[in-house]
């Protein structure tokens, strides 16, 4: 199964993500087409993204039933990283529950979030990937194999990681590559492997 931004993560749909940021409804702005623009990444922002998905924040095969008990996971491992605050698992579930599936962006892949206020403490991003690929009620891009999970402490301050995330996901196998990984390390050679083919 190959992988890609689906026509539904286009420019229009990162600024449609972006307005819901606007109006509140969605805390984290995706900024814009940089999303899914899949342009070279300067070393920093590859620095940046590997130095935020640490080995400690990686679960592979997740014993996860459903999407709570998914995003569930992945809000315990942003919690244990020190990156937020308990409270923020519930409000990513509230924003999936508010909010629909939007966050599935692509085949395959989930990137579960909350407002900065709702408990985020700083910048942080782990990855879970579920035994089981996982149903969120997204028309085209279910079921979940891979899920990131994301915390900002400001509306902006994230922008390019999410530019270097879009990048490794142009990929048209990129979570089928990512899915298979079966050790945290492995797993950041893939990430490093996607970033150096862009």
């Amino acid at each position: 199964m190959s992988t890609r931004w689906s026509s539904k993560w286009s420019p229009r749909a990162a600024r449609s993500c972006h307005d819901r940021a606007e109006r509140g409804n969605d805390g984290v702005r995706h900024g814009g087409a940089r999303v899914s623009c899949g342009c070279s990444l300067a070393g920093a922002v590859m620095t940046e993204l590997l130095d935020l998905l640490p080995e400690d924040g990686i679960v592979l095969g997740a014993a996860a039933k459903d999407w709570r008990e998914l995003t569930e996971t992945v809000g315990e491992l942003l919690v244990d990283a020190d990156v937020a605050e308990p409270s923020y698992t519930g409000a990513m579930i509230r924003n999936v529950e508010t909010n629909g599936p939007y966050l599935v962006i692509a085949p395959g892949l989930a990137l579960l979030h909350a407002r900065p206020e709702e408990g985020a403490r700083a910048p942080g991003l782990v990855l879970v990937t579920p035994r089981t690929p996982i149903e969120f009620g997204h028309s085209t891009n279910d079921p979940v194999r891979v899920a990131l999970g994301l915390t900002a402490v400001d509306a902006t301050g994230h922008l390019d990681l999410l530019g270097a995330i879009g990048a490794i996901f142009t990929h048209p196998d990129a979570v089928d590559r990512i899915a298979a990984a079966r050790t945290s390390g492995e797993l950041r050679d893939v990430v490093a492997h996607l970033t150096e083919e862009n």
